[in-house]
């Protein structure tokens, strides 16, 4: 994959579990500036007081809001209406990726993923190729 620094493209990865959160850290942080968020209203905060490319949202947070209600929360405002928004999920189900996408994500990451699927998904929606 790509073996530059885009040092001007800032992430924001939302995931409640440590080991996914180091995951996605060890995988990223080469190529992005990223910023993460362990549960719902923490994203939403730091959203609103930063500017993101792009948000990796896992769609179970555990406990509070969910990975949809939050991209709900941040595409209701302004700048969140074009900012694209990955969810990243474990649910597999047949049909899973358009109801996603329905619900306004961009696009849409099984885990386990490879890292090299997540850096092409990143790089797609900001037409880095």
């Amino acid at each position: 994959m790509a073996d530059k620094k885009v040092t001007n493209i800032k992430l924001l990865v939302v995931e409640d579990d440590d080991v996914n959160r180091k995951i996605m850290d060890y995988q990223l942080r080469n190529y992005y500036n990223v910023d993460f968020a362990k549960e719902g209203n923490e994203a939403i905060d730091l959203f609103l007081h930063n500017y993101y490319h792009l948000i990796l949202l896992d769609i179970n947070l555990g406990a509070g809001m969910n990975g949809v209600e939050v991209m709900k929360k941040i595409r209701k405002s302004d700048k969140g209406k074009s900012v694209p928004v990955i969810a990243i999920t474990a649910y597999a189900n047949f049909g899973d990726r358009q109801i996603f996408q329905s619900e306004g994500f961009d696009d849409y990451i099984l885990k386990p993923y490879h890292s090299d699927d997540l850096l092409k998904s990143i790089m797609g929606l900001l037409n880095e190729f």
